[in-house]
C-alpha cells in the first residue's frame, strides 16, 4: 500500500565521478541535500489511494502489513439443494440446477453508498475548489490524503513537507537558466525519472538533460541507489504507458494528448509523434519554456495547453482544439492519463472520464494508469470490462492495484475502430496480408488463469490436464554426492502412479515412470549425475530426456515418460489420454497470468509444502469451505485475527457466487464493509484459488498422491511494495518472513487435519453420506463434487487410481482376454482402479532411516513416496517452532491463541 508515486532512486552501474558540467564540487553536498528530501519523501508520501473516510491517517507497522498480505478468503452462501450425477458429457452453472436460495445482493447497497459519497463530495465541491484548485495544494502535494471520495486533500504533514520540497528543490533549480516556476510534485517527478533511469528501472536518459546541469549529477550518485524500490509505481506506470504508445507507433498512430503531462518526457522520447500536453497554466508554461531551451529536436508538432482539470471536460476540449484545432482530425489519437485523476474532485473526474477521456468522438484509444473511484471502486476485471463496455470501449489489457485504488489500463474505442476497418492500435499490426487478431480478454477474478482449468470446467476429466508434482527448488534439495554417483531424483506419485523427476544437464525437467525397462528396478533408488542422466542403481543404465537411453544407442531401452515442463518455479507433468502417448499435451493450458500488466505486478512468493493422509477431494472441499476459516481457526495465528475471522464474525458474513472465464467461485465481505474484497475459486481438476483485493492471492495446487495421501504445493504472492521490498533487502529478514509465513500454513493445516481425518474415516470406512444436510458456503463444495461426479462418468465410471501397466493391445487398450502385441515397456499404458487401501511401506526412508542405516546398505526401496514430512501429517518439525511461540507470548505475560495440541 506504500508504493510511492514518485521517487524510485536506484542507479545503474555506472562511473561514479562525472566530468564536464557534472562535475562540481559541491554536487556532493547537493547530493547529500537531495538524499534527505527523498528519503523522508519515500516514508511520508505515497499515492492518493482511495481507503476510506480514514485513510488519512493509514500507515501499517511491519508485521501488520504482512498480516494483511495473508489474507484468507471470507466468504458464505446459503445452501443449495442436492446435485445428483448428469450423464451429460458437458458441465455448466446453468445445467446443474444449483441455485442459491437466499442469495446475498452487494449490488444495491454499493449503489447508495456510491450515490450518497457522490452527493456529498459534490455538495463540498464548492467550499473545497480553492484548496482544489491550487497547484501548491493539491496538484502538487507530495502528502495528499484522500477521502472516501478520491479528492485530494492536504493534512499538516502534507503542508510542511510541501514546504520542505519547495524549499529543496528551489535549490536545486537556484541557478537553472530555464527558470521553473513549479518546485514540488511535477519537479520531483522529473528528479525521480533520472533516478530511476540511473537505476536501470526505467528508459528516460532525457529526463536528466532536462535537470539543471550544475546539480543533477547527484542523480547519479551512488548515495541514492537504495531508494530506487520506492519508485516502483513511477517505473511501472511509466514502462505501461511506454509500451502502449509505442505499440500504437507501430500501429500507425501519429498523435498523443497527455492529460495532467507535468514534467513528463514521453514527448521527447517519442520525437515522431505530434504531442498535446495539458497542464496548470505555471506548469505548462514551465515546461514549455523548459523543452525549448533544452529538450531534444523533434520532427513532430509539439502543443502545451494550460488548463485547469477540474473545470471539467467541455472546457478542456475547447482548449485543445483552440491550441491545435485540428488534432483531433483525420489521424488516429491516444490520450494518456498518468496519476492526475487522484487530484480531481469527483464531479470533475466523472467529467473528464465520461465527457473527454472516453468520448466516442475524440480518442481511438487510451492508456489510463489512475484511479477510478468512485465510478470504479472493484479491483476485478470483468467490472474494468464493463465500465469500459459501458462507454464502447475495449479493454486490451488491464491490472488493478491497492484494492482497486488504481488501475492499469488499455482500450481502445469500438467506434473509431470501425472507422478503421476493425483495426486495433494496441494490437500487433497486420502484416504480409495476414489480419490483425483480437485475442479475447480473460475475464478472470484472479490475476492467474488456466486455459487447461477452463476446458476441463467445461468439458469434466481428470485427464487432458497438467498437474504440478512439486516445486523447481524442490529437484535438487538433495545434495550432490559424488562417491554416490550424484544427487537424488525427485520420486512422486500422481494418482497413486510412482514417479521420478529430474533435471537434464541443459535445464530441461524430465519425468519417468519409476521403474527401469531393464528388469523394472525402481528408479527412485538411482542417482542423477552431473551430466544430468539418471543412472538405475541395479546395472547402471543411464536416462534423459523422453526416456531415451543415454549410456549406448539403443532404442529397446527407453524408459517409460510422461511430458514434464517447468513453469514459474512448479514441475507440471501431463496426464493424457493413454492412446495419446503423451502426444496431446498442450503448453497453452498450462496457469499463466491473465494479463502483461497483471504479470508484472511484484510480488514476493512464499512456497509451502504441506502433507495429508486423506484423499485429494476432502483437501479441496476445506479449501473450498470458507466459514471454517472462522469457527474452527478462529483466530488461532495473527494474519487470521487480524482479518476478523473469528467465531463473532460469523454471523457477518456475506457472500456472491460469481462464474469467470476460468471457473466458479465466491466473493464476499463482512456486511458493512464498504466492498467486496475476498475471493476463492475452483480450477478443475485439483486447483483453489485464494485470494483478497490488496492484491495477495495464494494457490493451491492439491495434489492427488494416493487413494489416502494428499501433497499440496501452497504458493503465496505477497504484494511487494517498497516497505516489504526494503525489509526483504535486509540480510536475514527474508527467510524470517518465509518461516514466519509457512508456520502459520503448518499451524492452520494442523487444525484443519484433525477434523479431515475423523471426516475421512467416517465417509469412506463407515459410508456416512458426504454432504447429508448442506450449510452457509456449502454451494461451492457441492459444485466441486457435481465436476468430479461428471468427470468419474466420462473418465469411464471409475476414480484415476493407478493399478498397473499393460502392454497396448491390437485395438489400442490393455485387456487380458485381447491379443497382446511384442512392445517395449515404454508403450505399455497405464490402467486405472476404482479406488484401493494404500500401499505398504517396504521399506526404510532412504538415508532417513530403515535397513539402509541399521546395516549400512547404500540404498533402500521406499514405496510411499513422496514420504511424508512435511505439517500436518507429520508435525515434528513444526513442534519446536510451536514451543518457541508459546515462549515468545509467555515473555510478555500472554497466552497465545493456538488450539492446536501437539503433545
Amino acid at each position: 500500500r506504500l508504493n510511492l508515486k514518485s521517487c524510485g532512486n536506484e542507479q545503474k552501474s555506472s562511473s561514479a565521478s562525472h566530468s564536464g558540467d557534472d562535475g562540481r564540487p559541491h554536487t556532493k553536498m547537493l547530493g547529500a541535500l537531495l538524499l534527505l528530501a527523498t528519503a523522508t519523501f519515500a516514508f511520508l508520501a505515497s499515492p492518493p489511494l482511495v481507503t476510506g473516510p480514514s485513510s488519512s491517517g493509514s500507515r501499517k507497522t511491519t508485521l501488520r502489513v504482512i498480516e494483511r498480505a495473508m489474507e484468507r478468503v471470507v466468504v458464505v452462501a446459503p445452501p443449495p439443494p442436492v446435485v445428483h450425477r448428469r450423464e451429460d458429457e458437458e458441465l455448466s452453472l446453468e445445467r446443474m440446477n444449483l441455485e442459491v436460495v437466499t442469495q446475498v445482493s452487494f449490488e444495491e447497497e454499493e449503489d447508495e453508498r456510491d450515490e450518497r459519497d457522490e452527493g456529498s463530495s459534490e455538495s463540498s465541491s464548492s467550499s473545497s475548489s480553492s484548496t482544489t484548485s491550487s497547484p501548491t495544494t493539491t496538484a502538487s502535494s507530495p502528502t495528499t490524503t484522500t477521502s472516501s471520495q478520491g479528492v485530494g486533500e492536504n493534512s499538516g504533514v502534507g503542508r510542511a513537507m510541501d514546504s520542505l520540497f519547495s524549499g529543496v528543490f528551489g535549490l536545486l533549480h537556484l541557478f537553472d537558466e530555464s527558470e521553473v516556476e513549479d518546485a514540488s510534485k511535477n519537479l520531483r517527478v522529473l528528479w525521480a525519472r533520472s533516478l530511476l533511469d540511473a537505476a536501470g528501472a526505467l528508459d528516460d536518459k532525457v529526463a536528466y538533460e532536462l535537470l539543471p546541469k550544475w546539480s543533477r549529477g547527484v542523480t547519479r550518485t551512488k548515495a541514492l541507489r537504495p531508494l530506487a524500490r520506492f519508485g516502483e509505481f513511477v517505473s511501472s506506470r511509466s514502462n505501461f504507458i511506454d509500451e502502449a504508445v509505442e505499440t500504437f507507433r507501430k500501429n500507425g498512430g501519429k498523435r498523443v494528448v497527455v492529460l495532467g503531462a507535468g514534467y513528463d518526457t514521453r514527448a521527447l522520447r517519442f520525437p515522431d509523434l505530434d504531442f498535446v500536453e495539458v497542464d496548470r497554466p505555471s506548469v505548462a508554461a514551465s515546461k514549455e519554456r523548459l523543452v525549448k531551451l533544452k529538450g531534444p529536436r523533434r520532427t513532430g508538432r509539439h502543443h502545451f495547453v494550460a488548463a485547469d482539470l477540474d473545470d471539467g471536460a467541455l472546457e478542456l476540449e475547447a482548449k485543445i482544439r483552440h491550441v491545435a484545432p485540428d488534432f483531433y482530425d483525420d489521424e488516429e489519437v491516444l490520450c494518456v492519463v498518468e496519476a492526475v485523476l487522484f487530484y480531481l474532485t469527483p464531479s470533475a473526474k466523472r467529467s473528464i472520464l465520461k465527457d473527454h477521456v472516453l468520448s466516442e468522438h475524440l480518442y481511438d484509444a487510451v492508456v489510463v494508469t489512475d484511479s477510478f473511484k468512485p465510478m470504479l471502486a472493484s479491483p476485478f476485471k470483468h467490472d474494468a470490462v464493463a465500465f469500459f463496455e459501458k462507454r464502447n470501449f475495449s479493454l486490451t489489457d488491464h491490472a488493478s492495484r491497492w484494492g482497486g485504488a488504481v488501475h492499469f489500463a488499455a482500450a481502445d474505442n469500438l467506434n473509431k475502430r470501425e472507422k478503421r476497418r476493425q483495426t486495433s492500435p494496441f494490437l500487433p499490426p497486420p502484416s504480409e496480408g495476414i489480419p490483425q487478431q483480437k485475442k479475447k480478454e480473460k475475464i478472470s477474478y484472479f490475476p492467474i488463469a488456466s486455459a487447461g482449468a477452463a476446458r476441463s470446467w467445461k468439458r469434466p476429466s481428470f485427464d487432458g490436464a497438467w498437474y504440478a508434482v512439486c516445486f523447481a527448488s524442490q529437484l535438487s534439495e538433495t545434495n550432490f554426492d559424488e562417491a554416490r554417483g550424484g544427487r537424488k531424483p525427485y520420486a512422486t506419485r500422481l494418482w497413486d502412479e510412482p514417479l521420478v523427476v529430474f533435471r537434464e544437464g541443459d535445464g530441461r525437467v524430465v519425468c519417468l515412470v519409476d521403474a527401469c525397462p531393464h528388469r523394472a528396478a525402481p528408479l527412485s533408488m538411482g542417482r542423477v549425475d552431473g551430466k544430468g542422466r539418471l543412472t538405475c542403481w541395479y546395472h547402471g543404465w543411464q536416462f534423459g530426456h523422453d526416456g531415451a537411453r543415454q549410456d549406448r544407442d539403443c532404442a529397446k531401452s527407453q524408459a517409460k515418460s510422461y511430458p514434464a515442463v517447468e513453469k514459474d518455479g512448479l514441475v507440471y507433468v501431463w496426464r493424457g489420454r493413454p492412446e495419446a502417448k503423451g502426444l496431446d499435451a498442450d503448453l497453452s493450458l498450462l496457469p499463466e497470468f491473465a494479463s502483461v500488466a497483471a504479470a508484472k505486478d511484484p510480488h514476493h512468493v512464499v512456497d509451502t509444502v504441506l502433507d495429508y493422509e486423506v484423499a485429494y477431494d476432502f483437501v479441496v472441499e476445506n479449501n473450498l469451505d470458507s466459514p471454517h476459516l472462522f469457527y474452527l481457526h478462529d483466530g488461532s495465528v495473527p494474519a487470521l485475527a487480524s482479518l476478523g475471522m473469528t467465531r463473532e464474525n460469523l454471523a457477518k458474513l456475506q457472500v456472491q457466487r460469481f462464474k469467470d472465464d476460468v471457473g466458479v467461485g465466491h466473493v464476499g465481505k463482512l456486511r458493512g464493509a464498504a466492498r467486496p474484497n475476498k475471493l476463492i475459486r475452483f480450477d478443475a481438476p485439483n486447483v483453489v484459488r485464494h485470494g483478497g483485493v490488496s492484491g495477495f492471492h495464494e494457490t493451491f495446487h492439491i495434489v492427488p498422491v494416493g487413494p489416502r495421501r494428499t501433497r499440496v504445493l501452497l504458493r503465496q504472492y505477497l504484494p511487494k511494495g517498497p516497505i516489504l521490498q526494503t525489509l526483504l533487502d535486509v540480510p536475514g529478514v527474508r527467510p524470517a518472513i518465509d518461516t514466519l509465513v509457512r508456520n502459520w500454513n503448518f499451524h492452520i493445516a494442523l487444525e484443519d487435519y484433525s477434523c479431515l481425518v475423523g471426516q475421512s474415516q467416517i465417509v469412506d470406512d463407515f459410508g456416512a453420506p458426504r454432504l447429508n444436510q448442506p450449510g452457509v458456503g456449502d454451494d461451492l463444495v457441492m459444485h466441486f463434487h457435481a465436476w468430479r461426479d461428471q468427470a468419474i462418468h466420462n473418465d469411464g465410471g471409475r476414480e484415476p487410481y493407478f493399478s498397473g501397466w499393460a502392454p497396448p493391445t491390437d485395438d489400442g487398450g490393455p485387456s487380458k482376454q485381447k491379443k497382446q502385441l511384442p512392445s517395449r515397456f515404454a508403450a505399455y499404458e497405464r490402467k486405472v482402479r476404482g479406488g484401493s487401501l494404500q500401499k505398504q511401506d517396504f521399506g526404510g526412508k532412504d538415508s532417513r532411516g530403515g535397513i539402509a542405516a541399521a546395516y549400512g546398505i547404500r540404498e533402500s526401496f521406499n514405496a510411499n513416496h513422496p514420504t511424508p514430512d512435511f505439517p500436518p501429517a507429520n508435525a515434528a518439525s513444526y513442534k519446536p517452532l510451536w514451543n518457541a511461540h508459546q515462549a515468545v507470548w509467555s515473555l510478555f505475560g500472554m497466552e497465545p491463541n493456538g488450539h492446536s495440541d501437539l503433545s
